[in-house]
């Protein structure tokens, strides 16, 4: 038993200490379709990563995540990215920034709906109001926000978008 217990913890320790890591963004290369194509299970682990930190704005890798997010975003042939004025609440460039990564997660990994550019926005809107709700975030939510959030909360966030 005792062994099953190291293992398991050790596994454990292991896990949480690699969680962290992210690639060095900058090796990528971003020059033809075939390497936008290449790099999509990146963009979505950058995404991944973002959703799964703390809104933290000194955090170098939540920062380097969101520059190759957005290289990414304003090169690729395969999708097509634009905000609207549902985005102009998010006065805070982390949570505009988590909304770029929610458009680009949610192509991503819906790449069948990803024309819709209604359930493109309302699904994107979701993941960051849900990213928001979360205590461990650290996101203060503005009247505006809060408002979105409780739309949300009663699923009528398409109406109030």
């Amino acid at each position: 038993m005792k062994p099953l217990i190291f293992l398991f913890a050790t596994m454990m320790l292991t896990s949480f200490g690699f969680a962290q890591q992210i690639p060095n963004y900058e090796e990528v290369k971003l020059e033809s379709p075939a390497d936008y194509k290449a790099a999509e299970p990146m963009v979505l682990g950058a995404a991944n990563f973002l959703f799964a930190s703390p809104n933290d704005t000194s955090a170098p890798d939540r920062m380097k995540s969101t520059q190759f997010l957005i290289r990414w975003m304003s090169g690729t042939p395969d999708f097509s990215f634009g905000l609207d004025e549902s985005t102009q609440i998010l006065v805070d460039a982390n949570l505009l920034n988590m909304y770029m990564a929610a458009l680009a997660k949610y192509c991503l990994e819906n790449p069948a709906n990803a024309k819709d550019a209604k359930l493109v926005k309302v699904s994107s809107w979701k993941l960051v109001l849900a990213y928001c709700d979360d205590p461990k975030n650290n996101v203060k939510l503005t009247r505006k926000l809060k408002k979105l959030s409780d739309a949300n909360k009663n699923c009528t966030l398409e109406k109030n978008l």
